[in-house]
């Protein structure tokens, strides 16, 4: 579950650096929270954590 999160929020970070010093800028605005896996991740464990609260 550890590595899952850690990959969730690793793999966009590291996607969007690598474009943007590829392309010389930042890409557009990122995409809603909801589609962003990482933000999925965090949703997952938070309502996770206050259910076994």
């Amino acid at each position: 579950m550890r590595a899952a999160a850690l990959a969730a929020w690793a793999t966009p970070v590291v996607a969007v650096t690598a474009l943007a010093v590829r392309r010389g800028s930042m890409p557009e605005r990122p995409r809603p929270a909801l589609l962003r896996p990482a933000a999925a991740m965090q949703a997952v464990v938070a309502v996770r954590h206050f259910l076994r609260g």
